[in-house]
């Protein structure tokens, strides 16, 4: 069993009242065995991680600078895998990640913070594949997010959007058009613009 192979298919961004405590007291429960174990830092992922028996690791992601946590299961054989992760998240609730997307192209449109939180947990949603470089199938509700909030009035979402759409960059390598058409228009974030299309160009 490789963890780099874990991806979104068992993967869920948690909500904010899930309790990781739960978490730990399942795998007890269920004997699952923890092999790794790293706190959060700064701009650095936490990471928990859980072996059950020979059928799936459970790992667990806290990113503070997303402010979001995810977790995830990856196994050899998807039956057992999908068992355990059913178990995770029977007691970690979680935000699915149509309910992110709608809630970013929800009219009538909703404030900064709730646009920049929902793209940082659009972005957690995809740590997971982020972790083993996998690009992800094509979904046109995130480009419509991009090409809706480029040219939002608010310099923070503008921002977050960059940001976003610079660490998705290696599995959503398509977000990146609809942002660089609007490379003159973007005064305010003339340095970012500048180097987030110096990242596009280097990566083709």
């Amino acid at each position: 069993m490789n963890l780099e192979r874990f991806g979104g298919e068992r993967g869920a961004v948690l909500a904010d009242h899930a309790d990781r405590e739960a978490l730990d007291a399942l795998a007890a429960a269920r004997g699952w065995n923890r092999i790794d174990a790293r706190p959060p830092g700064f701009s650095e992922l936490g990471r928990q991680v859980w072996l059950a028996g020979d059928t799936a690791q459970i790992v667990y992601l806290e990113s503070p600078e997303l402010g979001a946590r995810v977790v995830c299961v990856v196994g050899d054989e998807a039956e057992p895998a999908e068992e355990v992760f059913a178990a995770v998240t029977a007691v970690l609730p979680t935000v699915p990640v149509d309910e992110i997307l709608a809630g970013l192209l929800a009219e009538p449109m909703a404030g900064p913070r709730d646009l920049v939180r929902g793209l940082n947990r659009l972005m957690a949603a995809d740590m997971p594949a982020l972790a083993s470089g996998g690009r992800r199938p094509e979904d046109p509700r995130y480009r419509q997010v991009v090409e809706r909030l480029a040219g939002h009035p608010e310099r923070q979402v503008r921002r977050a959007l960059l940001s976003v759409a610079a660490g998705m960059a290696a599995v959503r390598p398509e977000l990146a058009e609809p942002i660089l058409a609007r490379r003159d228009e973007e005064t305010e974030l003339g340095d970012l613009m500048d180097a987030f299309a110096e990242a596009v160009e280097a990566r083709r």
